[in-house]
């Protein structure tokens, strides 16, 4: 309320005690003529402009009213002149320091003898004005962010009506929101499930809710995580329900592992102080190192968080703050804390409590802001703003914690905000990749997710893409990339999801090499040797060319393994495998399908066998003398060699399995040839070895059945 001056005094001595009265008043007071010709103004009319009282007295009071504002300050007090009636205004005014501030004023007639003069009352209400500017510019961006964000949230009053739905809701309720605003879920839907009634209930009745329910949602069942947080008053009374729905029907599984929610936001220009779960201090950012009177590099490691809280503050968090933080997440209020001269000061009062894997408090974060010069225009506007507070304080927490790695970014490509799992991914600090453009960043470019970010601005429609990102350590991370166009304070921006792909991608290379190639050499393995050898086959078939296989068996590998170890051994096999590699072309392929056996597939030879046969001689060759050249094994030169078989296939050669047997037998006729040779495949062996087994079949069938005999021929000499 503006205080109005006393009535006139009707003696000398009463006007001289009046005007002291009035002097002394710490509100501005003047009078006037009805064309602002000032007559009289107090101590504090005077100081705020930087002049004497007297050298005020003659001056028009329109010369200090802001440029802007003089048309309708003269306007109204010309109405209140003729009229006689008192009114209340405000308007910007021009101080001695240049400034522009804005004062509230009381204006009314005073009749003085037969003189009519305008009397005035201003109060200077500047910081109250930039308080309820920043309070609807705050309340707008958080309006905005909650329509942005792709997440369900509403606000029920006691009778369970709709006082706030954010647009993800609205679209699921496929309805306006002037349709859902003041109406319950059942009128709604025709009907409310009894288990979401039960719990609202339940919620209503103080007991915060968390479960998990299956909605119809664009003719689909969607599968949502509810939580129903009740909304107390400042007697504890629940008043209404803090709402939220997340769609978890395509969660990832790294999105089930993740247990804690983290900040997005961080408060850094207010005081901010971290503990442990003990209150031991273990960060202060220097802002609040100030407040605190600690310098800079003051150690901080002994200290405990109640070395620097009033009692009275330190005896509310055991009783209520900390209890709730734990509870809930997060507390949000105001106390009283310590100034360095141990001044009480009042302060709005964050407390978040951070959780490790195994879902046990290990911290705490406390954000503290002195309200001192806000604290009377906040409780006039508190009681109109307190439900969308409550809500906007709400929708910060769940930002603050979401378990997604988020980022936002300006149409132009600017990087506004990013969370700390984003940075976490991408391995690189969040200072760097708030200086980043997104179209600068190359691998962007190269996957073409940066024409996905432009399609999505310039549509409006989500886009989603998996990339590889690399980090600024070298970090190489798989992720699924979910773009969400969003308007914040009437621009576009882009709000960027990222889930790690990297464990799944490597799972799937890992397997694949496990499947297809020998784990030692990194050759291909029997099956992917086969594969190709089919393929060589059908190329044959199709271009009238013969191929050929080379078995290959190294020569005393068992004495070098058994007289040096396995692992001399498998460096033995590593250096063959390289040796094979580089003898051969880079059309063929070199496998290992055993121990010490190798096979090379030469494809695309020549048209005609005996050149065809030619050529396998060379590479045979050329593979038999990379393979005789000494190496150093465990400080020894040794010198191995091996024993190759080779066959002929083209367009009417049978299976894959037929070759690598023929193959086979023409490798152990080298090594009956004395070893370190190259024999070809000759039908002749095959029929021999056929025969053989044959015999060898029939002399085990003998010995089991008893079929043999011993005869005795005598010799004598004649």
């Amino acid at each position: 309320m503006n205080p109005k001056p006393p009535p006139p005094p009707a003696s000398l001595d009463a006007e001289l005690s009046f005007r002291a009265i009035v002097d002394a008043q710490a509100d501005m007071v003047s009078l006037a003529q009805g064309d602002g010709t000032l007559i009289y103004v107090n101590r504090a009319y005077a100081r705020e402009f930087g002049r004497a009282p007297q050298a005020m007295i003659g001056l028009s009071l329109y010369g200090f009213v802001d440029a802007q504002d003089v048309a309708a300050v003269r306007a109204r007090l010309t109405q209140v002149y003729e009229t006689g009636a008192s009114t209340r205004s405000e308007n910007r005014m021009r101080f001695a320091d240049g400034s522009e501030r804005w004062v509230a004023w009381t204006n009314g007639v005073l009749a003085v003898g037969d003189r009519r003069l305008l009397h005035s009352v201003g109060q200077d209400i500047t910081p109250r004005r930039g308080l309820e500017q920043a309070l609807a510019a705050s309340e707008r961006f958080l309006r905005q962010l909650a329509d942005s964000i792709p997440l369900r949230i509403a606000y029920l009053d006691r009778d369970r009506r709709y006082r706030f739905v954010n647009r993800c809701l609205l679209e699921n309720l496929g309805r306006p929101r002037a349709e859902v605003l003041g109406r319950t879920r059942a009128e709604l839907l025709d009907g409310d499930d009894a288990t979401l009634a039960g719990r609202a209930a339940l919620a209503l009745a103080g007991a915060p809710q968390q479960f998990e329910f299956d909605e119809i949602v664009d003719g689909r069942t969607r599968r949502f995580e509810n939580r129903l947080i009740p909304d107390r008053d400042a007697e504890g009374r629940v008043r209404g329900l803090f709402v939220t729905g997340i769609d978890i029907t395509a969660r990832a599984q790294a999105e089930r592992d993740l247990r804690t929610l983290t900040a997005i936001f961080d408060a850094t220009t207010d005081f901010v102080v971290q503990t442990d779960f003990r209150g031991q201090l273990t960060y202060m950012n220097p802002a609040a190192r100030w407040r605190c009177g600690l310098a800079a590099d003051a150690d901080i490691a002994h200290r405990h968080i109640t070395e620097l809280t009033p009692p009275q503050t330190v005896e509310r968090h055991l009783r209520e703050i900390l209890p709730r933080a734990i509870e809930q997440g997060v507390w949000i209020g105001e106390t009283v804390q310590w100034d360095a001269q141990r001044r009480d000061v009042p302060c709005s009062h964050m407390v978040i409590a951070h959780r490790n894997e195994a879902g046990r408090v290990e911290r705490f974060s406390i954000i503290l802001r002195d309200i001192t010069a806000e604290k009377r225009a906040q409780s006039a506007l508190e009681h109109s703003a307190s439900t969308l507070r409550s809500l906007a304080e709400f929708n910060q927490t769940i930002l603050r914690n979401s378990p997604v790695a988020m980022g936002v970014y300006a149409a132009g490509g600017r990087c506004v905000q990013v969370n700390d799992a984003y940075a976490r991914l991408v391995g690189a600090p969040r200072e760097a990749l708030l200086e980043q453009n997104f179209h600068d960043i190359a691998s962007w470019r190269q996957s073409e997710l940066l024409a996905d970010c432009l399609a999505a601005l310039r549509t409006m429609q989500p886009q989603r893409r998996e990339i590889q990102v690399v980090s600024t350590f070298g970090k190489r991370v798989w992720v699924v990339c979910e773009l969400f166009p969003i308007e914040l304070n009437e621009e576009k921006h882009l709000l960027v999801q990222l889930i790690d792909l990297t464990e799944q991608k490597r799972l799937e290379t890992e397997l694949r090499l496990l499947a297809f190639e020998d784990p030692l050499t990194r050759l291909p393995n029997r099956r992917l040797l086969m594969d190709r050898l089919e393929q060589a086959l059908r190329l044959c078939k199709r271009r009238g060319t013969l191929g050929a296989v080379l078995y290959i068996d190294l020569t005393k590998f068992k004495q070098l393994n058994d007289a040096h170890g396995h692992a001399v051994g498998d460096q033995w096999l590593v250096e063959v495998a390289t040796r094979l590699v580089h003898a051969v072309r880079e059309t063929d392929t070199v496998a290992r399908i055993g121990g010490d056996e190798f096979v090379v597939l030469l494809a695309a030879l020549a048209t005609t066998p005996l050149e065809s046969a030619a050529q396998t001689r060379v590479l045979g060759e050329r593979i038999l003398q990379a393979l005789r050249q000494p190496c150093q094994i465990d400080g020894q030169e040794q010198h191995p060699s091996a024993s190759m078989g080779a066959t002929l296939f083209g367009p009417q050669s049978g299976d894959a399995q037929a070759l690598l047997q023929q193959a086979d037998l023409a490798m152990y006729r080298a090594k009956e040839a004395g070893r370190n040779q190259l024999h070809f495949f000759d039908p002749v062996m095959q029929a021999a070895a056929h025969q053989r087994q044959q015999l060898i079949t029939e002399l085990h069938k003998a010995l089991r059945e008893q079929e043999l005999r011993l005869y005795y021929q005598p010799q004598v000499d004649a």
